[in-house]
């Protein structure tokens, strides 16, 4: 079993924001059964995920723009029409 713990955005504001409000890192850990690291980690990248969760929807792990946008295009174009394709071979049968 692993001993990582991922932390959702609300989390992570959350808990930037209870720092912000003078709580200490091991009393929010101990509350959320974190380590005080992880909370220190949370509050060094506090700039870049207030960036992310206020500019984009996190819905994912990572936010990154691709870096050959109409390649992109043409691969997720190309993948909905490879599923519709089985798609429509598995209901024929």
């Amino acid at each position: 079993m692993s001993s990582r713990r991922q932390f959702t955005f609300e989390e992570k504001v959350a808990t930037i924001c209870r720092l912000e409000n003078g709580d200490s890192n091991s009393v929010i850990a101990k509350e959320i059964n974190a380590k005080p690291l992880s909370i220190s980690t949370i509050w060094k990248n506090r700039d870049k995920i207030k960036e992310n969760v206020s500019s984009k929807t996190p819905s994912g792990k990572r936010f990154r723009a691709a870096n050959y946008p109409e390649l992109d295009a043409a691969v997720f174009k190309w993948f909905q029409q490879h599923h519709s394709l089985i798609a429509t071979c598995y209901n024929a049968n």
